[in-house]
């Protein structure tokens, strides 16, 4: 396997289907936002001030930060992500892995199980796929360096990207062209290289150029508009705005203030619009949300009356649903105009966190907080009407997620401490038992699963009809996979040889694999068309030569 060149990858993905981005640059020239020229206050847009001839955010906060704890004094939600964070990468009919101990990447077949081994860089740690196609991009973490691999015919080609910055995380643009790096700070390990903070890598896997662009500091996450001609960076100084069309020039990007406070960007929820143009925010202590419009530069706050404890787009970006725990209330706010916003009263009802369906028309409410003889529950919210109805969940709360149509809510729940025990009785048995609930988002029918570890890794079917969980507790010699059917609401339970560690779904192939903790690799996949009769496959020793068993 040779290092090809920048123009022969051009010619393979143009052939695979890799469009190039263009697209004009953004105008954002007289709306006196960040960066414009001056003379005086007089030319910049309200919150900024004329800083060496320079239009420069400065806020409407005299530095002292907001109020700290949660809404009306109670502890802050938290929420747990009920998906997995990290997952091998799909592509059309085969599952990448990444194996940094060997300096390689294995690719399996889901249907043939055919194993193929790719050495790439020093600790490939990342590995992505565009849907539908089968190639991966790799991060290689050791020796700082992107590797893309494509198959031609039954081997494998590579072309190697070297870094300009140490970093640990990417992101591959939806149209395959350019994949982003970044330092993560919070996956950094100690002694490892920390300093690119404020520092992006725009790999351009066409025409194989790599574009330093500097951003705001300790970047967290990046969002892709719809226009397809962007990437916005979540930064604490604001929304980081990098044009894919002007690479070349190479920039600072453009960065956006989230808060009306300069010294409040810090511990905020943000939320982008799905057509990059608005961003929305929450942080401690303020009464209501901060909108800012990212072409117009100047963030706003939409007073609701009480501190928000959780923010949720609808997903056509028009509106954000605001839950106001303290207030008993729930809020639908339109992002061009807050001033409409419209209240849905819940008395007696503290409910701080929501979770919308994709479709839009509904949302589930709840609380993460215990709180001592309250009978635990969802509120199901109908988002055209504001009607909502109140469902007992018998355990505690700890996250929600709905099915990709909207019919069905996984409902993570948290367990007390102390071993389950049916002589402490129902409650309490409950009470201390791992398990989620299915709940119907049409009739509010919900069914409670205890499981003997706690549910990880949560992952739908793209039709919504199935889901997969992961159990894992090597101290109590628990493997498992169990497979949810959203339709009749049975869960049957997989036993797995070795710890599972991430669970997803090959669409072509109909198939269903997990990959387990085991020194030389191991993958099952499972039959999800009739898994009642199906058997789990397992390749093991992938990271080797593979075995079927």
């Amino acid at each position: 396997m040779s290092r090809t060149s920048g123009l022969w990858l051009a010619l393979l993905l143009v052939a695979c289907g890799d469009d190039g981005m263009g697209g004009a640059a953004e105008d954002r020239s007289g709306d006196g936002a960040g960066g414009d020229a001056c003379f005086s206050n007089d030319e910049c847009g309200n919150g900024y001030v004329c800083f060496r001839n320079q239009c420069v955010f400065q806020g409407g906060g005299g530095g002292e930060g907001g109020g700290a704890g949660g809404a009306g004094g109670a502890p802050p939600e938290e929420e747990v992500e009920t998906a997995a964070f990290s997952a091998p990468a799909v592509g059309r009919h085969h599952v990448w892995v990444a194996n940094p101990a060997q300096d390689a990447v294995v690719r399996i077949h889901a249907g043939t199980l055919a194993v193929s081994r790719v050495a790439v860089g020093d600790e490939p740690t990342v590995v992505q796929t565009r849907p539908g196609h089968d190639r991966a991009v790799v991060l290689n973490r050791g020796s700082d360096e992107v590797t893309l691999v494509a198959i031609e015919g039954a081997a494998e080609q590579l072309a190697f990207f070297p870094l300009p910055h140490h970093f640990n995380a990417m992101a591959l643009h939806p149209a395959g062209r350019f994949a982003f790096c970044w330092l993560d700070l919070d996956q950094v390990r100690p002694g490892e290289d920390a300093s690119a903070l404020q520092d992006v890598a725009v790999v351009d896997l066409v025409d194989g150029k790599v574009h330093p662009v500097v951003v705001g500091f300790r970047p967290s996450r990046v969002v892709f508009p719809s226009d397809g001609g962007r990437a916005l960076f979540v930064t604490e100084d604001g929304v980081s705005i990098i044009d894919l069309a002007n690479l070349e020039q190479g920039h600072i990007a453009t960065t956006v203030p989230v808060a009306v406070d300069v010294f409040a960007h810090a511990d905020r929820e943000v939320l982008v619009t799905p057509d990059g143009r608005y961003a929305v925010s929450r942080g401690p202590g303020e009464p209501g949300v901060t909108i800012v419009d990212l072409e117009e530069g100047t963030p706003r706050l939409a007073g609701l009356g009480a501190e928000p404890t959780d923010i949720d787009l609808l997903p056509d970006g028009g509106e954000v649903l605001v839950m106001l725990r303290s207030a008993e209330r729930a809020a639908r706010v339109p992002i061009a105009d807050p001033a409409s916003a419209t209240f849905t009263d819940l008395p007696g009802q503290r409910l701080g966190s929501a979770a919308v369906s994709p479709d839009g028309a509904v949302a589930v409410l709840f609380t993460t907080v215990a709180r001592e003889g309250e009978i635990p529950r969802v509120t199901l919210l109908d988002l055209a009407t504001g009607d909502h109805v109140a469902r007992p969940v018998r355990k505690v709360v700890a996250g929600v997620s709905v099915d990709p149509t909207g019919r069905v809510a996984y409902v993570l729940h948290a367990k007390k401490e102390g071993e389950p025990d049916p002589a402490l009785g129902e409650d309490e048995f409950l009470a201390r038992s791992h398990g989620f609930s299915l709940l119907d988002l049409r009739t509010a029918f919900t069914r409670l699963a205890t499981t003997a570890a706690a549910p990880t890794g949560l992952t739908f079917t793209a039709d919504g009809t199935r889901a997969l969980v992961l159990l894992s507790n090597p101290a109590r010699g628990v493997a498992a996979l169990e497979h949810l059917d959203l339709t009749t609401f049975d869960v049957r339970t997989y036993e797995l040889g070795s710890p599972p560690e991430f669970a997803g779904v090959v669409p072509e192939l109909g198939r269903a694999f997990v990959t387990q903790a085991h020194p030389e690799g191991r993958i099952s996949f499972l039959e999800l068309d009739a898994p009642e009769t199906a058997r789990l496959v397992t390749v093991s020793g992938y990271a080797l030569n593979g075995r079927i068993e």
